[in-house]
């Protein structure tokens, strides 16, 4: 199982607009892009868990066609996650990002099951959003934030 990063992960809420259907945005930073694209990916589980505790049930893996803009990528790689969402009740809990590239973004991650009950203040996400989303170098690391419809 993927070791890499697990939850829980720091990052920071921050508000994206005043449009109603966003709930804000989430900022990590990282030393490397997959440290900080594993942490968007957990950041996301986080919000959709309330911080309640996500058992591992079984792994999976992610492969996309990758982008020369690693916000393009971030938002994709997180629309996927929420997909599996949505599709079989599954949160991310671990990342083991493997390769992130201009040409393909695969990751392995590991994914408990949702319990209404332990994350019934978790977040409905129903979307992300290309719009504010941004992934660059900052000092000696990077820094990425994802707008959320909820």
């Amino acid at each position: 199982m993927p070791t890499d990063w697990t939850v829980p992960q720091p990052f920071e809420r921050v508000l994206a607009s005043a449009d109603p259907g966003h709930d804000g945005a989430v900022r990590v930073t990282g030393s490397t892009p997959e440290e900080t694209l594993a942490r968007l990916v957990l950041a996301q589980a986080q919000l959709m868990s309330g911080g309640g505790p996500i058992a591992p049930r079984g792994e999976g893996a992610i492969e996309l066609p990758g982008s020369p803009d690693l916000a393009v990528t971030a938002v994709d790689v997180l629309r996927e996650v929420c997909q599996r969402y949505w599709v079989a009740g599954q949160i991310a809990c671990g990342v083991e990002v493997v390769d992130v590239s201009p040409s393909r973004v695969r990751l392995r991650v590991v994914y408990g099951n949702y319990d209404p009950e332990a994350h019934a203040s978790g977040l409905n996400i129903k979307a992300v959003a290309y719009h504010g989303a941004r992934f660059e170098p900052l000092d000696l690391g990077y820094v990425a934030e994802v707008v959320f419809e909820v």
